[in-house]
């Protein structure tokens, strides 16, 4: 099994400091100040317990920390070169990274695939996990869904086109939004087809996601919209968290970053993992071991059938969501269970009680 290493940028750079022989005998404001001038460190392993074999390395990169967008491009390549040196002496060559497009751009990237590393960018195992919180989600709310507003916006890319494919039958209100309305009006023409449902089709953002109860972003957008509660808010774009979520998360409204897995418990990195962190791990896991995940992976069009073979392949481990992560916070769907019933009894109070029909 090939050694990956997952390339962090969670930490802020405790890691590496409580790690270095100097660093940690510095008072934390010296040792931060420090920082810059030290190149990219190991500073886990993640073990398999059972036979205590080494599976992959953590790998934390100061020059993240650094105000990395106001850097040049000769002091980024300084810390990608940093890097590989650090992957060369572990021998390496997979890198899983979520937050690569964050910081590499082409130069980094060729740059790292010249050398012979392999990039994964997790997006798969994120979709994949997005689809499994919204089964579960199907699953708490399966009286209401049908009535559910639903608004997708990119439907006219392979991610949304996936969501629009997940949700079609399961809904009687969907919007479908994007850039291109003949893509749109092709997609809706297929979608009543198969379905029966007549989709509203819009190029405007603000139309496809305002007072909508589901709402996904699978391109990202800098239009202002409010979303009814309860109401759930899909980040499915691939270059999120920097496509921008115009959503402010209170209780009724819920930010879906990523789903919240179960991680392996014969599984240990000797530091806390962050939820992406774990993301990470997953990733470089699955790839080697499964090679309809890495075929999947040479398909660069993401499908359904993809998400559904991977979430199939969780099945068998078996790993499974326990709920989403809002922000960083791991939300539990007991608590989902409990706000959405508690919002809905709300609304139907109000609405014996005023004797109208608005929501």
């Amino acid at each position: 099994m090939e050694k990956f290493a997952l390339i962090s940028n969670t930490d802020n750079g405790e890691r590496i400091i409580s790690s270095h022989p100097v660093l940690k005998r510095l008072p934390v404001k010296y040792a931060r100040l420090a920082l810059k001038y030290i190149n990219a460190r190991k500073t886990g392993v993640i073990v398999d317990n059972e036979n205590k074999a080494e599976l992959g390395y953590i790998i934390d990169v100061p020059g993240f920390f650094m105000d990395w967008h106001k850097l040049s491009i000769s002091e980024k390549m300084r810390y990608v070169k940093g890097m590989t040196r650090v992957l060369d002496g572990l021998e390496s060559r997979l890198i899983c990274f979520p937050h690569v497009y964050q910081y590499f751009g082409y130069d980094e990237i060729s740059y790292l695939e010249d050398k012979g590393f392999v990039i994964l960018d997790c997006y798969l195992q994120r979709s994949s996990g997005l689809l499994l919180v919204l089964n579960q989600l199907l699953h708490i709310m399966k009286r209401d869904m049908p009535f559910m507003n639903t608004g997708i916006w990119g439907a006219d890319t392979d991610e949304g086109r996936v969501w629009v494919e997940a949700l079609a039958d399961k809904v009687n209100n969907m919007c479908i939004g994007g850039s291109s309305l003949k893509a749109l009006s092709i997609l809706a023409d297929r979608v009543l087809r198969t379905t029966g449902l007549s989709c509203q089709v819009t190029t405007d953002a603000r139309v496809c996601l305002n007072s909508k109860n589901i709402a996904v972003i699978a391109r990202p957008t800098d239009a202002k919209y409010n979303l009814v509660k309860p109401s759930f808010h899909f980040a499915a774009a691939r270059d999120y968290p920097f496509g921008g979520i115009p959503v402010v998360p209170d209780t009724g409204t819920y930010v879906v970053e990523m789903a919240w897995i179960d991680f392996p418990r014969e599984l240990s990195a000797g530091v806390s993992l962050k939820p992406w962190e774990e993301l990470g791990v997953l990733e470089g896991l699955i790839y080697n071991v499964s090679k309809v995940y890495r075929e999947d992976l040479l398909n660069q069009r993401i499908s359904l059938g993809q998400l559904q073979r991977l979430n199939a392949i969780y099945g068998l481990y078996p790993l499974k969501a326990l709920g989403f992560i809002q922000k960083g916070c791991r939300i539990h769907f007991d608590r989902v269970r409990m706000d959405y019933y508690r919002i809905k009894r709300r609304w139907l109070n109000g609405k014996n009680n005023s004797g109208n029909n608005a929501p």
